[in-house]
């Protein structure tokens, strides 16, 4: 049998175990029973908690009724059980979650520079300043669990491409189609696209020096090589993305511009304002280097001895003194992206101290990171790619693109590093370059100084911020300026610092007055220290709670208990306690009118924008305080068409029991109509949902005048339309109607999938009012059914079957030929000098 040189072996082992007790040491509340409390990751939960019920009775729903009055459920919680790399995902869950992210994050980063040649030990400082930094952990403290863990696995991910382009052809490719399916797995495709832009950018330079070099078969037997490992693991996760496509097309991603408000421009994919929202501004890039440049984020804890803590106290009410610092343009800042002051520095040393296509193919990546970063900011180049990069428009928040040069940063200067270490340069080359970082990095920091002593510490959105409660005490306002100047100061000194520190190692060492050790110890303190200071500002020991107060955000409130009492199966409720358009909570429990999904179907968020937006201000006037509890006044809520027909049955406005509204005006799930009234746009459609009564009155929009507008029905003294069974995406109803009619059906309009019966004989499903499904029903009793049968579920999952079997096959194939050629456990040998 053949063994593993444990002399070779042992540091990787370490380095992991170092790794896992970091992430448990940084999220130490997990060892008392604690949960990490994210927002997005609680909403998740809330939309999922259908689909979950159904999947442990063993049913697979694939369309939820609980988020946005019904959407499918394949960029929700899809379950693809034919994709083996998802088989493989699923074993980092054996560690608690967040902690297992950063392990995977950091690990991913360690990968990365072991492919790149560096020392395992230099390796493990990287990796754990990479993976504790801030632009991962304040995402993943909001709850941003796919993105983060996408990234984590980028990182590996070219690693492996850079592997295959040096000459590790099957080991690289196959490790490639390895990452490159946990990276698609983890589902956020947005990193996959990035991952996309960096390899076409390598594989554009690395084709020049192939040129230069004269080595065009090698360069083309790794193209050829990577293309194929890419689609290996693909292949596996091609029911994920099929399905996620397929249903993608009639959301706020698949570009629908369906009324005249949406720009032309912009058909095909996400409104471009909305896209560019989150667009990072120039000069808040330097928050990479010093992370409060602009002030921090939108709730950041003041100074301890700030001006605003000697007005009201340190504390309130035992909690740290919170306030708004962020002064930058976008709409909220849930924690900076900061790199480090260590990477920056060791990134200029790398500028004057690598050469060749890696250094190349790694400014590229940086710069293309930032211009895109900049979105908004940057409008030629975001216009550009916006209307001609394919896919470029189904994607938004810009500034997510940092996350490339979140890892050619690190590695670039790390890279720099090693030569240094190495003593690769000559003594005059090495001063040279070492004159040069420090005078660029000097340079950088008296112009940020000077930044930051000379602005006025405004933002932009501080005119709404002093029109509120307690920022509207002039005093108190002028003191949060005060802060957000200490913020930047100390910041900065500690940037300064970490640069002096990082320089003075260096030095020392290639003066033989410092050892290898001690050096490694000095950087390793400085740079794991510094992420890890900035990091605590946004994930930190209050992110997490004790189990029975996280459960407590699925609880039942008053207001619940009160309204599932109802036995009806299928009705909806609006919850006006917060935001309905952001509300993930009442999802785990009731079928909202509202949710939180940046999917949602662009025919609901047209229905949100231009009526049930508008609508909710008339609830006020209809909700009536009587002798038993609030009502409604029917004449008012009559007016409010739009919830109406989408059976609106309770409006919550209190979380007591007393605070349930019951609608007298629902439609409910189905009924005939009497009429139909004739629209020619969409726009016409949309506007005369606020003129009729549902409830006799169906709008068809010319697009079915075929079929529709010379049918002839009528609507019977006795007519109905009752359901009899109810699962999300399988509904029974049973009709009575002495002539042929037109029934309008509650349920969100969908193409892709839902299918209608007559006694088991199919029937056309035509729209209503903009977003309900209508059909014709022949006179007399008949069963009708509406049944969610997506091809695309069947399809992908067969492809991804065939793709799991070539996955593991080509596996093992690989492992195979490396077991036949066993010569222990290697370590990539450094980059070679490049000219």
């Amino acid at each position: 049998m053949k063994s593993i040189n444990l002399k070779t072996a042992w540091p990787h082992l370490a380095s992991v175990l170092i790794i896992i007790l970091c992430a448990f040491i940084y999220c130490s509340p997990v060892l008392k029973g604690k949960s990490m409390s994210q927002s997005d990751i609680l909403k998740h939960k809330s939309q999922s908690k259908e689909i979950l019920e159904y999947r442990e009775s063993g049913e697979e729903i694939l369309w939820t009724s609980r988020v946005f009055s019904g959407m499918s459920v394949f960029n929700i919680s899809a379950s693809f059980k034919t994709n083996v790399i998802s088989v493989i995902k699923k074993t980092t869950t054996f560690f608690p979650n967040g902690v297992n992210i950063i392990i995977i994050s950091c690990i991913g980063f360690y990968i990365l520079m072991l492919m790149m040649g560096l020392n395992p030990w230099l390796a493990l400082i990287a990796a754990l300043a990479y993976g504790l930094s801030s632009n991962l952990l304040s995402s993943l403290n909001a709850g941003h669990n796919t993105k983060v863990l996408s990234i984590a696995y980028l990182a590996p991910s070219i690693g492996a491409v850079i592997m295959t382009f040096r000459g590790k052809i099957w080991v690289g490719s196959f490790l490639t189609s390895l990452f490159v399916g946990l990276m698609i797995s983890a589902s956020h495709f947005q990193i996959v696209y990035y991952f996309l832009l960096i390899s076409v950018l390598g594989g554009a330079i690395f084709l020049a020096y192939a040129i230069k070099e004269k080595m065009l078969d090698s360069y083309f037997k790794s193209v050829v090589a990577l293309l194929i490992a890419g689609l290996i693991g693909f292949l596996p996760n091609f029911s994920k993305i099929y399905n996620v496509r397929e249903h993608s097309q009639e959301t706020i991603r698949g570009g629908q511009k369906l009324l005249s408000s949406k720009s032309e421009k912009d058909e095909g994919g996400l409104d471009r304002s909305y896209a560019m929202s989150w667009s990072h501004g120039i000069m808040e890039s330097f928050t990479v280097v010093v992370p409060s440049i602009l002030g921090g984020s939108s709730a950041e804890e003041l100074p301890d001895n700030g001006a605003v803590a000697e007005l009201v106290g340190k504390q309130r009410k035992g909690q740290p003194l919170m306030g708004p610092t962020y002064i930058g343009d976008q709409p909220f800042l849930q924690g900076v992206i900061y790199f480090g002051a260590a990477f920056i520095f060791l990134f200029f040393l790398a500028l004057f101290v690598v050469e060749g296509k890696y250094k190349v193919w790694l400014l590229a990546v940086i710069a293309l990171s930032f211009f895109i970063a900049w979105g908004r900011h940057f409008s030629i180049f975001t216009d550009f790619l916006f209307d001609y990069l394919p896919m470029y428009n189904k994607f938004r928040t810009p500034s997510m693109a940092l996350a490339m040069a979140g890892i050619a940063i690190p590695l670039l200067g790390m890279i720099g590093l090693s030569k240094v270490f190495a003593k690769e340069l000559d003594t005059v080359k090495f001063s040279k370059a070492f004159k040069l970082t420090l005078y660029s990095t000097g340079g950088l920091m008296l112009i940020l100084l000077l930044y930051g002593l000379t602005t006025d510490w405004m933002g932009p959105n501080d005119a709404a911020l002093q029109a509120k409660q307690p920022w509207s005490n002039p005093e108190l306002f002028a003191a949060l300026l005060e802060d957000r100047k200490s913020l930047f100061l100390s910041d900065w000194m500690l940037s300064t610092f970490i640069m002096a520190i990082c320089a003075g190692v260096i030095w020392l060492y290639s003066r033989a007055k410092l050892s290898m050790t001690m050096a490694l110890i000095v950087l390793a303190v400085v740079t794991i220290g510094d992420s890890w200071r900035v990091s605590k500002r946004y994930l930190n020991d209050d992110s997490f709670v004790e189990q029975r107060k996280y459960d407590n955000h699925f609880a039942t409130s008053g207001a619940d208990k009160a309204i599932l009492q109802d036995t009806d199966p299928h009705y909806r409720v609006l919850n006006l306690m917060g935001n309905p358009w952001t509300d993930g909570p009442t999802c785990a429990h009731h079928e909202n009118i509202g949710g939180h999904h940046a999917a949602k179907v662009q025919r609901y968020q047209d229905m949100i924008e231009n009526q049930l937006r508008t609508q909710i201000q008339i609830i006020n006037k209809a909700v009536l305080q009587g002798p038993e509890g609030l009502t409604m006044n029917p004449q008012v809520s009559k007016s409010m068409t739009a919830y109406n027909m989408l059976n609106t049955k309770y409006y919550i406005v209190q979380k007591n029991a007393q605070g349930v509204v019951r609608n007298p005006t629902a439609c409910g799930n189905a009924w005939f109509v009497s009429d139909i009234k004739q629209v020619s746009s969409h726009d016409d459609e949309m506007a005369a949902i606020s003129t009729i009564d549902p409830l006799e009155t169906a709008i068809i929009h010319n697009e079915f005048e075929a079929d529709l507008y010379n049918y002839e029905f009528e609507k019977g003294a006795n007519a109905s339309v009752q359901l009899t069974a109810f699962k999300p995406d399988h509904l029974e109803y049973k009709s009575n109607n002495s002539s042929a009619g037109l029934a309008v059906f509650s349920e969100v309009y969908y193409t892709n999938g839902w299918n209608a019966y007559v006694d088991n004989e199919p029937v056309d499903i035509y729209r209503a009012n903009y977003i309900l499904r209508a059909i014709k029903i022949p006179a007399g009793e008949h069963n009708i059914e509406m049944r969610f049968e997506p091809a695309s579920y069947a399809i992908g999952e067969g492809v991804s079957l065939a793709g799991s079997i070539l996955f593991v096959l080509f596996g093992a194939g690989v492992a195979y030929a490396r077991w036949k050629n066993w010569k222990g456990l290697e370590i990539q040998p450094e980059l070679e000098e490049e000219s």
